[in-house]
């Protein structure tokens, strides 16, 4: 039986907003219609994502991820 995903606050740190921006240039240049055209520049993602946080402070959590843990056998 698969374990329940975690659900967690990510702050607006230089690391969560690469991933993330990894994630938009990933989708956009596999097709994925995100109001963005191919080639999306990384800088350009992370340029998106770090508008998108509300907040000053990188202490605070501005987005929420869903994470699934890996069961008994790594998958």
């Amino acid at each position: 039986m698969d374990a329940a995903p975690d659900i967690v606050a990510l702050p607006p740190t230089p690391k969560v907003i690469a991933a993330l921006a990894d994630i938009v240039v990933e989708a956009v240049a596999t097709g994925a219609s995100v109001s963005f055209l191919h080639p999306l520049a990384p800088e350009v993602a992370a340029a998106f994502w770090t508008s998108r946080s509300p907040l000053p402070k990188p202490a605070n959590a501005w987005f929420w991820a869903r994470w699934k843990r890996a069961n008994s056998r790594g998958r």
